[in-house]
């Protein structure tokens, strides 16, 4: 009875037929899978702009089927019986985040444009999401109500223009985390202590077409908590003594 393969010496085992044509078959599926991928790494790019174009086509000729289905999709989302898929097991959500991350990155003027374009198509329902949102947050004292609060102000006291695409962080010299830590803890209860962020030196004393100005007038360090009467009688009068000195002296108008 012959001896098994695996029981012969490897001089006689690489003797057989059967173990030269595995190694031959190896060699072959090697190299075919470098050509292969050299051929991918040759031609990637053309392949892109085909594949883009079949979509893009395939888009135009289904576009009528494909809107339907995306509006009965979002008529089953704003349902109350909605329930959305689970995620496959195994999807590793945090590195696709990454790697989208990665993406805007390496391309973030076209990373820009993409996102534009989505806003542009969606803009009525964003800006609604967003008027909800804000009118939500109003009068809670949280952090987002204080940005909106910083926000309104400071864009309702400049003109068109005069905000030079300066940010109201930028104005206000600091973080808007830092700038809650700033107010103080009665913050959360602005609306049951009727409390409005007051300009301890008025707005109306400073040049605010002045951009100088304007970091000097909207500083943090210039507004405090107090209520909506105390406010009221303020006015546009410059504060006493001790309330002015609680501000920089390099941040006073020139008055």
């Amino acid at each position: 009875m012959p001896k098994s393969l695996l029981l012969r010496s490897k001089e006689e085992a690489l003797e057989s037929p059967a173990v030269w044509l595995c190694v031959y078959n190896a060699i072959a599926h090697a190299k075919k899978l470098a050509a292969g991928r050299r051929h991918h790494v040759a031609h990637k790019e053309e392949k892109n702009k085909i594949s883009s174009k079949r979509k893009k086509q395939k888009w135009k000729d289904n576009k009528n089927e494909a809107q339907r289905e995306q509006q009965e999709y979002r008529a089953r989302k704003a349902s109350d019986d909605f329930v959305p898929k689970k995620r496959k097991r195994g999807v590793d959500v945090e590195g696709q985040k990454a790697t989208a991350k990665r993406r805007r990155e390496a391309n973030p003027e076209r990373s820009a444009e993409l996102a534009h374009e989505s806003y542009m198509r969606h803009r009525d329902a964003v800006m609604a999401r967003t008027a909800a949102r804000n009118k939500a947050a109003r009068g809670t004292g949280s952090r987002h109500a204080i940005m909106i609060l910083c926000r309104d102000r400071i864009n309702g006291a400049l003109k068109a223009g005069e905000k030079n695409g300066q940010h109201t962080s930028d104005l206000l010299g600091c973080s808007y985390d830092e700038y809650v830590v700033h107010l103080g803890p009665l913050h959360k209860r602005m609306k049951e202590l009727d409390l409005v962020i007051d300009h301890i030196w008025p707005i109306a004393l400073y040049d605010i077409s002045d951009p100088v100005e304007q970091k000097k007038a909207f500083n943090y360090c210039n507004t405090r908590l107090c209520t909506a009467g105390e406010n009221k009688r303020k006015g546009k009068r410059p504060p006493d003594d001790n309330l002015a000195h609680t501000v920089p002296r390099e941040l006073w108008p020139a008055i």
